[in-house]
Formats: structure tokens, C-alpha cells, sequence
């Protein structure tokens, strides 16, 4: 299956008529642009609803073989944790029609959740002592 491109997910997700079910989500701008973020295999934007909250909405750029039941699972095992530390996640399997000819495409909607990411975090402190150390012990 063709998957859509990043630039292609960026006009689509302006289309309220191209969602299964979140019709009420629009993209979230900063400075005019699009909040998103892209690595090897998805793009994740920031969306809101009519009534602010805001959402990530990660759309697939590939195939990866066993995703569906990976994420079905995951979905179903963070319904049963009761735990603050955890976002909302929904697998919707269905959900973005990119054309006529190609069947609906799934996506993941979690809450946003503001704050640094792992990467930057990581890159910020990798030359702290206390980061260091972590490293060491929990490294072979």
C-alpha cells in the first residue's frame, strides 16, 4: 500500500471532509505554520478540537508489516492503566481517506502533551555528570 507523503498528510489533515471520525480537529498553527514533526516512518501533528484541547495525531508515511496488532494491543492494555504519567492513545484504524481509489488509512490520536522530548532532553544533559553515570551503569 502507497502511503502518503509528508507534504501530502500536511494538506489532508486541513480537510475536515478527508477524516473518518475527527472531523471537529483542525491543525494547530504557530508563526502561520503547521505544529508537526516528522521522523522515519510517521508525521505527528498538533491538532486541537473546537473547545481548544489539543491532540497529537500521528499519520503513517509506510507500511510496517504487524503495526495494526501492535497498536491494537497497546491501545487495549493503556485502557486498563489508571496511571498519571501515561496519555490517552486511540488506534484508528480507519480514519484518513487520501483519495478515492485507496482504502482509509490508520493514525494514532493521543493527547498533546507539552514539554522537551528525549532527544533534545538527552542532548541538552549528555555532558552532565549525573547523565553520564546513568549511561555507564546502564550500559554493557
Amino acid at each position: 500500500m502507497q502511503y502518503p507523503s509528508v507534504t501530502e498528510y500536511k494538506d489532508l489533515v486541513q480537510i475536515p471532509e478527508c477524516f473518518s471520525t475527527l472531523q471537529d480537529l483542525s491543525p494547530v498553527r504557530e508563526n502561520g505554520k503547521i505544529v508537526m514533526t516528522s521522523g522515519n516512518f510517521a508525521v505527528v501533528f498538533k491538532m486541537q478540537d473546537k473547545q481548544g484541547h489539543a491532540y497529537a495525531l500521528k499519520c503513517f508515511t509506510q507500511d510496517v508489516p504487524q503495526r495494526n496488532e501492535a497498536y491494537k494491543k497497546i491501545a487495549k492494555q493503556l485502557r486498563y492503566l489508571d496511571a498519571p504519567y501515561f496519555a490517552s492513545m486511540e488506534y484508528l484504524e480507519k480514519e484518513i481517506l487520501a483519495d478515492d481509489d485507496s482504502p482509509a488509512l490508520p493514525v494514532v490520536l493521543m493527547d498533546w502533551v507539552e514539554g522537551n522530548t528525549m532527544d533534545n532532553w538527552i542532548k541538552s544533559h549528555r555532558l552532565s555528570p549525573r547523565c553520564f553515570t546513568c549511561w555507564r551503569i546502564s550500559s554493557p
